[in-house]
């Protein structure tokens, strides 16, 4: 009797009736859209690979905060823009370019006294 009541209360007040397959089927699909990597993201095997260090090194570097990463929920994610742009910032200068830089901090220091610190 009552799916009488609710047929007629969906008729009179223009509403429709949505099966319970369909329901689960839209539940199902809206959490798969959600726990969906995204395209330029990669898990920590993945990124390990990239950067060419074992995954415990990388998730050592995660739990010391070294490199940028995403965590939504029990997964660690990195994007691959974000790894470029870390390791460029890994740079090592040539000695010709720490010359160079210490040369123009000696003559932009010329007649200063310059005190070292002793350890």
């Amino acid at each position: 009797m009552d799916e009488v009541k609710e047929k007629n209360f969906n008729r009179e007040h223009g509403a429709s009736t949505v099966d319970e397959d369909t329901i689960r089927r839209i539940a199902d699909a809206v959490v798969a859209r959600l726990t969906e990597k995204p395209v330029d993201m990669m898990e920590l095997a993945e990124a390990a690979k990239y950067l060419g260090v074992a995954p415990s090194t990388l998730q050592r570097m995660t739990f010391e905060r070294d490199i940028p990463y995403y965590k939504p929920g029990r997964k660690c994610l990195f994007k691959r823009a974000e790894l470029d742009q870390w390791i460029a910032g890994k740079r090592i200068k040539t000695r010709k370019e720490i010359a160079g830089e210490a040369l123009a901090y000696c003559e932009a220091n010329r007649g200063r006294r310059v005190t070292v610190p002793r350890k």
